[in-house]
Parts: structure tokens; C-alpha cells; sequence
């Protein structure tokens, strides 16, 4: 039985057991671990006896459970699992912004605890770092209860490599790997196919993709094209990342009253090469300084500022008011990933109001409407992103238009509560089913 809820969501009367898996969880670290902590909290204001198991958390919250912490046995497992794919990366040696995991080791019974045994339904996110080997996801998918698994990257349908940087043999059954640097068609990434191949075999099994980008990537693998794909666009919380006083913003931040401010950032960002192509946002940017000289670089991600580009570093930022403070003192986010899901930075300066540059890839084209909330050039091309840039700042209506634009679709499409809703749907269309 259901009830609506005042935003015209359902709302769970059921006790319906829900558990959600992630390496990490809390209201801090990476897109994945806010993302499971925040679905997580949506369902039980909706209801829902919902649990989290993790290896690490920022939230001490008592539904949180830390597993591999208890007994000497399990902080031994534990280990051995993080560090067998500590040894993987070494050998693999992925680029900047990328991760490579081998799932051969997860040494933690997880299909085995409590909360997941009790549950209705399971919900999975990010299953690094040796949380979970292919063998052990194996084996909560033949459980026979519902298994919905939220992709924050590729993962699940590679060989191994959590971002394939264009190559397709993902579509295959992967083999002669660019990432591991192979020509040999059953190397590790082959390997890993393989497991995950044998593995996947159920019809217990609902992938969500954040993005449309991320969905078709899956709908073209040979791993789960034949799965119910799903798109639950990631919310943002609106009531945080909000617009706020420009000129106040940037005096509490030390950042120059009068100056255009660019904005850029992201988890780990490098300026050397990688997925996150901060390479291209410099060169764009020291084109824009021949135009717009008294130009203000801010970046969070790193606390490193190049010498030739007058700039502020934040380094790496967990508090969600502090990080909206910072996009709020900005004139514009610049994004130039070449390949990614759909990104909480896109979503956090949308809400406040801050219209974005960004290359036109992936789960970017879900997040920004060319001409209205953002502006968009062609990948890789610092030409074009520097004539975007200067438009941005220069085109002072539009600028506004935009602003103002950001703001109302993060509010329509990327709602949190929306969000909640939509999982706590899809998790009462699922359990119905398994009950009838």
C-alpha cells in the first residue's frame, strides 16, 4: 500500500527493507557517496526501512553500518581486498581521473550480512577499492531479491576500467586493452569480462544511468543490453546551492570585488592530461586573458594555481555550504571533461545560478542547454571553448538570461526530492512484482 506524499510522490506504508551498498556514504566525498546518502535518507522520509553497508562514512547516523571493522578477521579481509587493487592500479597505471579495478578479491562476505539477508531490495553504487569482488555482486544478484544498481561510471559493463577514454571494445568482450597498454586479446581486461559475464547471469537485475549518455552506452554493451535500463537524473540540494550575494560571496573567499571570476574543479583535478581536461580549460583561459586581462581563475579539486594565470586554489572541498559560497562568487563554472556520467559540479553551479562552459560530451548534454543555462564547444577544441568563455562573461544579457535560466532547471530537473521519488517508485514497481 502507498500514500502520496505533498510533493505528489509516493510514499512507502509498507516497511519495505531496502540496503544500499557503496565503498563509500556520507554527506561528503566523492558524486557516488553523497549520491547513495542521499537517496538513502529521501526513502525513509518516504517510508522505508532503508539501511546503508559500507567501508567508510562521513555520517555517524546509526542506519549507516561500517562493515570490515568489527573483528580482527574482518579488518584483515578488509585489508586484503583494498590492497590487491592498491597493486592492480600500480600495474595498470590509469590516467589521471581514471580508476581501474579488477574485482578478482573482495574478501568481505557481504552477501552474507544481516541487512542484506533482512532486505527487500538492494540498491548498488560504486563497489571499488575491494569492497566487492564480480564473484560476490554474483552472488547478491542470484539472492532473488530485486537489485537495482545506480552507475556512476562504466564499470560495471568494462573489462575493468571505470572510464574506457573512447574505446569501444566494451561492446565486445574487451581484450587487447589501450588502458593496460595490451595487444593480447585475453589479457586482464578480457579477464575481467569474463567474470563479470558469467556473474551478471539474472533477471534479478535493474540498472538507473544519471545520464542518457550513460544509458546507451549500457544499452550497446555486451555485458547488460539485455537489462531494464532506467535514467534518474542526480539531484542536487537546492535548499544549499542556491544563489547567493556575488560581492559578499567573494569578500568572506578573499577573491577580487570587481573582477571576472572563471571557476573550475573536480575531485583529484590535475592540470597535466586525463579525463577531466583541465589542459584545455588553461590554454581557453590564457586566450580569454588576451581579451579580458584582469581575469580571475578559482579552482577547488587541487592547491596548485598555475604561475602564468592569476587565480585562487581551494584545495579539496567536503563542506557543502563552503563549496556553495565558492560557485556562488564565480561568473561562470567551466567543465571540460571529455568523458563523464553526469557531474555534481554541473548540477551544484546550475542551482546557484551560475551559468557553465563546457565541451558538448556525455552526460554534459543532459546537464546543459546551449544557449540557455550554459554554453557549449566541441570537445578538446581550446579555441572554441576560449570564444564560449569570452561570450559568457562579455554578453552581459544573456549572462543574466542564463543565470536565471540555471537556477529554474535545477530547480525542474534536478530536484533532490524528485529524485527520491522517482527511486522510491521504481523500488514499489519492483517489490510489487516480486510479491504477486
Amino acid at each position: 500500500m502507498t500514500d502520496m506524499c505533498s510533493d505528489g510522490s509516493l510514499s512507502a506504508t509498507n516497511s519495505t527493507r531496502v540496503v544500499h551498498l557503496c565503498t563509500s556514504s556520507g554527506i561528503s566525498g566523492g558524486g557516488a557517496a553523497r549520491a547513495s546518502y542521499r537517496i538513502h535518507r529521501s526513502l525513509r522520509e518516504r517510508g522505508f526501512q532503508s539501511t546503508v553497508l559500507t567501508l567508510s562514512s562521513t555520517s555517524d547516523e546509526p542506519d549507516v553500518h561500517l562493515i570490515g571493522r568489527t573483528t580482527t578477521t574482518e579488518r584483515l579481509r578488509g585489508k586484503v581486498g583494498e590492497q590487491f587493487e592498491a597493486l592492480v592500479l600500480k600495474y595498470v597505471r590509469p590516467s589521471s581521473g581514471n580508476y581501474w579495478t579488477s574485482g578478482l578479491v573482495g574478501p568481505l562476505l557481504v552477501h552474507e550480512h544481516p541487512d542484506v539477508t533482512s532486505a527487500d531490495a538492494i540498491m548498488l553504487y560504486w563497489l571499488g577499492a575491494g569492497f566487492l569482488s564480480t564473484a560476490h555482486i554474483g552472488k547478491i544478484l542470484r539472492l532473488g531479491k530485486p537489485v537495482i544498481w545506480r552507475l556512476s561510471d562504466m564499470w560495471a559493463f568494462t573489462g575493468g576500467c571505470h572510464y574506457t577514454e573512447g574505446c569501444e571494445r566494451y561492446r565486445e568482450r574487451c581484450g587487447c586493452c589501450p588502458q593496460l597498454q595490451s595487444s593480447q586479446r585475453m589479457d586482464l581486461s578480457w579477464l575481467g569480462w569474463q567474470r563479470k559475464h558469467l556473474a551478471w547471469r539474472t533477471s534479478a537485475l535493474t540498472v538507473v544511468c544519471p545520464s542518457t549518455w550513460m544509458a546507451d552506452c549500457v544499452s550497446r554493451s555486451s555485458l547488460l543490453s539485455s537489462v531494464d535500463v532506467r535514467v534518474i537524473h542526480t539531484g542536487v540540494d537546492a535548499s544549499v546551492y542556491r544563489p547567493l550575494d556575488r560581492l559578499l560571496a567573494r569578500n568572506l573567499l578573499g577573491l577580487p570585488p570587481d573582477a571576472p571570476v572563471v571557476l573550475m574543479g573536480a575531485d583529484g583535478l590535475s592540470y597535466s592530461g586525463g579525463r577531466k581536461g583541465a589542459v584545455h580549460a588553461l590554454e581557453a583561459i590564457r586566450r580569454v586573458r588576451e581579451k579580458i586581462p584582469d581575469l580571475h581563475l578559482a579552482v577547488f579539486g587541487t592547491s596548485r594555481i598555475p604561475q602564468d594565470i592569476p587565480g585562487t586554489a581551494f584545495g579539496t572541498v567536503q563542506n557543502d555550504r563552503l563549496m556553495a559560497l565558492i560557485y556562488a562568487s564565480a561568473d561562470a563554472f567551466v567543465s571540460t571533461s571529455l568523458e563523464d556520467n553526469l557531474p555534481n559540479t554541473l548540477l551544484e553551479a546550475l542551482a546557484c545560478g551560475i551559468p557553465i562552459v563546457a565541451f558538448a560530451i556525455g552526460g554534459v548534454l543532459d546537464a546543459v542547454r546551449d544557449g540557455y543555462t550554459g554554453l557549449l564547444a566541441a570537445p578538446r577544441d581550446s579555441l572554441a571553448l576560449a570564444s564560449q568563455i569570452e561570450r559568457c562573461l562579455l554578453d552581459k544579457e544573456q549572462h543574466r538570461a542564463m543565470a536565471e535560466n540555471a537556477r529554474n532547471d535545477a530547480l525542474s530537473r534536478f530536484n533532490l526530492s524528485r529524485q527520491g521519488a522517482q527511486y522510491a517508485a521504481l523500488l514499489e514497481e519492483l517489490c510489487s512484482r516480486r510479491r504477486v
